[in-house]
């Protein structure tokens, strides 16, 4: 199977590249045949006229999948959540991502994606993997100029400056990160990623705007579901080159 990563939430492509364990803010606990992925969440207390912080427990057993919200900093709403059935759409593929027929091992969760209107279904899996940060310092991340030069991991250490440079994770210290592997590349989505623009186009230049930082990109636009019908777009963005 071919390794894919999600790039927004929407698209899945088939590379993956490491930058850090900073993804999910979340840390992970499992048996042989269920897993629990615990995270922390942010939305707005209208009540508190504040934000609220609650923690996440995402609870994948075999043939069940649970959420439970604890409310740690006022009221967190839970329509901030998205956990809903996604559409799959590919290739001249149309299909569902749903939270059901779900298989656990270990730190492996499988969920197949089925086609719309037949029998058939897709592999896709989502594999936890350790990572020890046992004495990772805060200034163990050095940026560079580009991807080539980016040394060391990514950790929240490497993200407050009041933070001496000296602290380092204790022993025994792990993130987890989640790899995805799937049978083929596909856009996910559902009806929480609506965006609000009117065409592609205009999501194209908002895109492009918005991530571009000067960088050299390239933009293509193609079919994808039943037939290749519906329509999608990509941005890629290239990260500078200096010698």
């Amino acid at each position: 199977m071919n390794r894919v990563v999600a790039i927004s939430g929407v698209f899945f492509w088939s590379m993956l590249a490491l930058i850090g364990c900073e993804v999910d803010d979340g840390s992970y606990g499992s048996d042989s045949d269920n897993i629990t992925l615990t995270s922390f969440a942010n939305s707005y207390d209208s009540k508190a006229n504040d934000t609220a912080i609650a923690r996440i427990d995402e609870t994948y057993r075999t043939g069940a999948r649970n959420i439970k919200t604890t409310n740690l900093i006022n009221s967190y709403s839970n329509q901030s959540l998205n956990d809903l059935d996604r559409t799959i759409l590919a290739d001249n593929f149309e299909g569902r991502l749903e939270n059901k027929d779900i298989e656990v091992n270990g730190r492996t969760v499988k969920r197949p994606i089925y086609e719309k209107s037949s029998n058939n279904k897709l592999g896709y899996e989502t594999t936890y993997q350790t990572l020890n940060l046992s004495g990772l310092r805060a200034n163990s991340y050095s940026a560079g100029t580009n991807i080539e030069d980016r040394r060391g991991i990514l950790t929240d250490l490497s993200n407050y400056s009041n933070i001496p440079s000296n602290v380092a994770f204790p022993e025994g210290s792990v993130c987890y990160i989640p790899v995805v592997t799937s049978e083929r590349s596909f856009l996910a989505f559902n009806d929480k990623n609506k965006t609000g623009y009117s065409s592609l186009e205009k999501w194209i230049d908002a895109a492009k705007q918005r991530f571009s930082d000067d960088r050299d990109h390239r933009t293509s636009q193609f079919g994808v579901g039943i037939a290749n019908k519906q329509k999608a777009a990509q941005v890629m963005f290239f990260e500078p080159r200096f010698k």
